[in-house]
Formats: structure tokens, sequence, C-alpha cells
């Protein structure tokens, strides 16, 4: 069922991309690219769904929790390396979109010495302040103090890694090479999936184990990125020679306004990590922690739909080709959100039973924090493409400065619920409701670049699609109370369940979320393309 929902997905999109005035052979290449990241990301995301369980059920809940907790205070001190994996992919994609391969190569090297000096940033943050945040505010059991420390240094030594990784995943996602980017990740997954033979074997302290295994792993993949980008980029050999100093620094300007965004989305999540580790313990992080692995495998299938059209965003953009840019905002921001909801509807609806069979001991409310941040990632998927069009723009500084002081302002608002004893749930609302504020600040600025208005938005994009959605909850919803409610949760009978409810939104998008033009072209291509087959 999914894999019709790819095809019939990737059938829709090759209809916009076929209006567009562009080459036949750019449109085969995003729609090739786009396979490769859907082959990708459904691997992923069941791997680690199994993964996630496995090392939930041997570490436990309350290491599971210190696991997420102290690698999120790293993750806090990492907010520039976001918005450095940001400005990289753009000056990138910007510069090979005008063909001027001498200047690819200077900011390619420019960007491994910025990286360089995020890393040493990093460290000392990392080595003091987070050091001293770890000893003195945390919530930990005493005798687990000693091995969170310990994953504290080793989440230290797998951020490191992975920053220095990013301007070779930049310059692979510049060029388009999602293949590579697709078998990397399945290569990567299948990693943390061998891991868990040694984590379940080996009788020594689970949670240390399980921190070196990473790095371990983290480690793998930059030896991997660094032996393909020498091999196919040649421009990325020599890292050291080329670099020029204002190129550095118009890195680090540009990641200095993407940041706020950045440590804004990191202090909200790690902000309610913490608060939840204040209030009620290890044990709701635990939750917190499974929470993000749903809602980040789930949404991780949007942004790698995402990430095949934001470099032709970006590079239309720079020739000036803007007909072309708005085809693709308008059907990156419309075919994000129906599939967010396509996949994120059955595991709404079935989340009991989903839970059960996925985790052995499920921690406390994470069916409901589950639950609501599906919902809340759904004004994401209508926001991405338009900050993309900013990005290239390079006009981000009044946007980035809006979005952070909105986004930030989700800490008081946790704080005073979870304070006024209110359910912990319902901080996730609160997230929601500024994710769509967010989205319309991004719209007011981005669109009117690109020749559009807030206008153009809600007719063609938020109206019919979250119209859409409201009607496909509410029919499943009623169907399933006027049910019986005691049927069994086995794997067949949930299974089926899924079924009729991705069956009950395909119908639904095809009939009311789809023009009349979407759904001919879609008739006309299921009838020739498949059914004579």
């Amino acid at each position: 069922m999914r894999i019709n929902i790819i095809i019939y997905a990737h059938c829709y999109l090759l209809h916009y991309f076929h209006i567009l005035n562009t080459s036949t052979s750019n449109n085969k290449l995003i729609a090739k690219n786009t396979l490769f990241l859907y082959f990708r990301m459904l691997l992923v995301m069941g791997v680690t769904l199994y993964t996630s369980r496995i090392v939930l059920s041997t570490l436990g809940i309350d290491n599971f929790g210190i696991y997420n907790l102290v690698g999120g205070v790293v993750v806090l001190f990492t907010f520039l390396s976001a918005a450095m994996t940001t400005a990289t992919q753009r000056f990138l994609c910007i510069s090979i979109g005008r063909k001027d391969n001498d200047n690819t190569q200077y900011l390619f090297s420019s960007s491994i010495i910025a990286h360089i000096l995020l890393i040493v940033l990093l460290i000392i943050i990392a080595e003091t302040l987070g050091l001293w945040f770890i000893k003195t505010q945390l919530v930990i059991p005493p005798n687990r103090e000693f091995a969170a420390h310990i994953v504290y240094q080793l989440s230290i030594i797998a951020s490191v890694i992975n920053v220095y990784r990013i301007p070779f995943n930049a310059a692979v996602l510049a060029h388009e090479r999602m293949s590579f980017y697709a078998y990397s990740g399945i290569v990567e997954v299948l990693l943390k999936l061998a891991i868990l033979w040694p984590l379940t074997i080996c009788n020594i302290d689970k949670l240390i184990l399980y921190g070196y295994l990473i790095v371990g792993i983290n480690l793998i993949m930059l030896v991997w990125y660094i032996f393909f980008s020498h091999y196919k980029l040649p421009y990325t050999r020599h890292t050291l020679k080329y670099y020029k100093k204002n190129y550095v620094i118009d890195i680090f300007k540009f990641a200095g306004w993407s940041s706020f965004s950045a440590i804004a989305n990191i202090s909200t999540r790690q902000g309610l990590n913490i608060l939840i580790n204040i209030f009620y313990g290890v044990g709701l992080n635990a939750t917190i922690g499974i929470m993000n692995q749903v809602a980040s495998s789930i949404y991780q299938f949007i942004g790698n739909f995402q990430s095949a059209i934001n470099p032709p965003i970006m590079k239309e953009y720079a020739t000036g080709d803007y007909n072309r840019v708005r085809a693709l905002v308008i059907t990156t921001s419309k075919f994000s959100f129906f599939l967010l909801a396509l996949l994120a509807t059955p595991i709404i609806f079935n989340i009991d039973s989903i839970l059960h069979i996925w985790l052995e001991d499920v921690p406390y409310l994470t069916n409901i924090f589950c639950v609501f941040a599906l919902i809340s990632l759904l004004p994401n998927t209508i926001g991405g493409p338009i900050w993309t069009v900013l990005q290239a723009s390079g006009e981000i500084r009044k946007y980035q400065i809006t979005i952070s002081i909105i986004t930030i302002l989700n800490i008081p608002l946790f704080y005073s619920i979870l304070y006024l004893g209110l359910p912990p749930q319902y901080t996730i609302i609160i997230q929601f409701a500024t994710n769509l504020i967010v989205v319309f600040i991004g719209a007011q600025m981005g669109l009117s670049k690109i020749g559009m208005t807030i206008g153009h938005l809600t007719k063609k994009i938020l109206f019919p699609n979250f119209g859409t959605i409201i009607i496909i909850w509410t029919i499943i919803y009623i169907i399933r109370f006027l049910s019986n409610q005691s049927s069994p949760s086995d794997l067949l009978n949930i299974m089926l369940k899924c079924c009729i409810d991705l069956i009950i939104s395909l119908v639904l998008i095809y009939s009311i979320g789809l023009n009349h033009n979407e759904r001919n072209f879609l008739k006309k291509f299921v009838t020739n393309k498949i059914l004579k087959k």
C-alpha cells in the first residue's frame, strides 16, 4: 500500500514538472532523486523503529532517558552546525547553478576551515558551560552519574565527527547525488542495526557501550563521505589549499543569521526535555525520546523528499527562472503536506496498538505525545520550500530574527503549563500554534520574492490541505467510534486497520485535496501506465 502511495506521489510530482518551462533532463533528475530518497527513507524508517525498540528494551527506560537527556545537552551546543549546513549548501548551490567551477573550489575549501573553527568553539562550550550544566542542574540518579558523564564526553566526540562531515554532505546534496545519499543512509541505519548484537550480548555497562558504538558509526560514515567526495568531486580533495578568508567570513555571516532559528528550535526541543526532567524526572524523558524518534522518522521522509527539490529551487532562483521556482514551491508545499498526512494518519489512529507491538515497555503518555507531535509537524511541510527561497535570495536577517523570537517563546509557555500542573502534552499543542504562525510570517516575507502572495498560499495550499485532513480524520474517527472498539490488537488486525485508514485518506485526498487537472492527470496515468501493464 505504501509503495503505491509513493508511485502516485511520484506521478503527481511529475505532472507539475511537466508544466514547467525547463529541460526534460532536469525533470528526470529530480524525479530520479526523489525515488532514491523514497527508497532510502522507507528502509531507514523501518530499521530505525525496530532498533529503537531493542535499544529501549536493552538499556531500560531510565538509561534510555539519560542518554536522550545528556546527548540532548550536546545537541544544544551544536546550534551553529545546522546553520553551517544551510550556509554551505546555499553557497555551493548558487555557485554550481552559475557554473563557476573555480569559485566552487574556493567555497568548499573555505567551508572546511569554517567547520574546523566551529569544532573548536563546540569543544570549548561543551567542556565548560555544558559540563557545569550536567553536573549541577540535571536530575540524574546517583548510581548513574558516572555513566552519564562518560556518555556526555562520547556525545561530544560524536558531534565533532558529524560537524566535520557537514561540508562533504553539503557537496553531495548540492550536486544532487541522491543515489549516494540514499545508499549512505541505508549503510548508516544498517550499522545501527548491527550494533544491537554486541549491545545485547556484552556484559558491561550498556549505556556506555552504546555511546562508544554510536561514535564508531559516526566515524565510519565520515570516512565513507570523504572517500566518495574525493573520488567523484575532485574539488573536495584540496581542502585547505584554495580557501579565501572573505568566503569563510561570508559563510559565518550567513550561518550567523541562520543560527537564530537553529538556536530557537534546539532550545525549544531541549528546553522541553529539561523542563520535563525538572518536573517529572527521567521516566518522562524516555517518553520525549520516543516521541522525537517517531516524529523525526516520519518527518525525515518529508525532509528527504524536499531535499530533492531544494537544490533545483536555489539553482533556478540563481538563474532568475521565477516561474519554475513558483511551480516548485507550490508543488513541494502541497505535496509534502499530503505525504505527511498519509504517513501520519494510520499511526495516529492506531498509536496504542503500534506502540505495544513496537515497544515491550511503553513509557508513560508516549501515545498522546506521539499523536500531538505528528500533528504539530503539518505546518512545517508548507514552510520548508518558502525558507529555501529565502536562503537563495540571501535576505534572511529579518526573517530569522522574527521567527526566532516567536519560537523561543515556546519555552516560557512550556514552563507555565508545567508549573500550573496542566497535562504535559499541552506543550505540543503550543508548539503546533507557533509553527503555524512561523509559516505565515515566512510566507509573507518569502513569497513576494517570486511574485506570490499570502492569498496564493491560502487558496492553493492551506485551505485545501487542512480542509481535506480535517474531513479525513473526522470520517475515520466516526468509523472507529461506531465499530467494535474491543477488536484484537494483533499485528494482522493492526495492518488491516492501517490499510483501511490509508485507503480512506487516498480516496479523499484524490477527490477533495487535488484539483480537477490534477485528478485528470492521475486518472490518465493510472489507466495508461499501470492498468495496461
